[in-house]
């Protein structure tokens, strides 16, 4: 499992996102509606999105996996003209990590290296779970340094993912063990060493849980195919 890990790991290092479905469901407001079988239920808002997204760093391209989006459908040149850019976290500079508590590290760079002994102001880009990414306002570590965070731009991935992460909302995936590490390298921080160590921050990511419906069609279902569409056309 971890030699898995550890492999998986070094591929998402090297590669990127290029785009990002999101289907956003909630529970409507309005009167409940009769299914087919007659039982009155409650009706689903389902909100889908489609986001290209560009990386600002360099990463690797596979022809095969190339290919195989072409041959879907999938625009290049839309993705490099509209794509919305992000740098994964690993990418951008820091000069020094504060261990703030267990689930929260705070990368930031002095604006001035030199005059490390006086009162400073620094940008913070925190992997805060509990504040879904970001650490809002300003915060004061000790009489030497005045910490005061930059929140995210609107319209940014970081913007996306914190609001995600915030709203305490469940993940709902399909066979989505390595979009999970995507997710993470991409939005959040480094990969942690061991697969333990991200379940456990991916535990606190996401308090209402984390669903995979591969594993429940073949697991809890007993289904004899798993693959996306046939489990889309008959649940």
């Amino acid at each position: 499992m971890e030699a898995h890990y550890r492999e998986l790991s070094a591929v998402v290092a090297t590669r990127s996102i290029v785009s990002m479905g999101v289907a956003c469901c909630s529970w409507g407001r309005g009167p409940k509606v009769a299914r087919d079988d007659d039982i009155m239920a409650t009706p689903l808002v389902v909100e889908v999105f489609n986001i290209w997204l560009l990386t600002q760093q360099s990463f690797v391209t596979d022809p095969s996996s190339a290919r195989f989006l072409l041959e879907h459908g999938f625009d290049f040149n839309k993705q490099y003209a509209q794509g919305l850019p992000y740098t994964p976290p690993s990418a951008k500079t820091k000069v020094c990590t504060i261990h703030w508590n267990p689930y929260t590290s705070i990368q930031w760079t002095p604006s001035n290296p030199a005059t490390l002994g006086t009162r400073q102001s620094v940008l913070i880009r925190g992997v805060a779970s509990f504040l879904g990414g970001w650490v809002i306002g300003s915060l004061t570590m000790s009489p030497l340094f005045q910490l005061r965070a930059t929140p995210p731009s609107p319209g940014s991935m970081e913007t996306l993912w914190a609001c995600l992460l915030h709203r305490g909302v469940p993940l709902v995936l399909h066979n989505g063990w390595l979009d999970l590490l995507f997710l993470y390298h991409s939005f959040h921080g480094p990969l942690p060493p061991t697969s333990a160590a991200l379940m456990a921050d991916l535990t606190d990511m996401f308090p209402a849980g984390i669903y995979d419906t591969k594993a429940l069609a073949q697991f809890q279902h007993r289904e004899d195919a798993t693959f996306l569409e046939y489990v889309f056309r008959i649940w």
